[in-house]
């Protein structure tokens, strides 16, 4: 995806994504990132592509509890 940085820079985020969640009026994506849980604003998100790779999604991971 390309994501919109705060500065306004656009970068490239390759993300294993896990849900989206309503915090407010906003949405946003949390995924993971090179390991780690990440959230990304979606109104941020410019364009995004579904990859052919798969992932494991982690077991222990619970939406609602995040």
């Amino acid at each position: 995806m390309y994501y919109e940085q705060v500065n306004g820079e656009q970068k490239e985020r390759l993300v294993e994504p896990l849900g989206l969640v309503a915090k407010g009026s906003n949405w946003y994506l949390v995924a993971s990132r090179k390991g780690e849980l990440r959230n990304y604003r979606v109104s941020r998100i410019h364009h995004a592509k579904v990859e052919e790779k798969v992932f494991n999604r982690r077991h222990d991971f619970n939406l609602a509890a995040y």
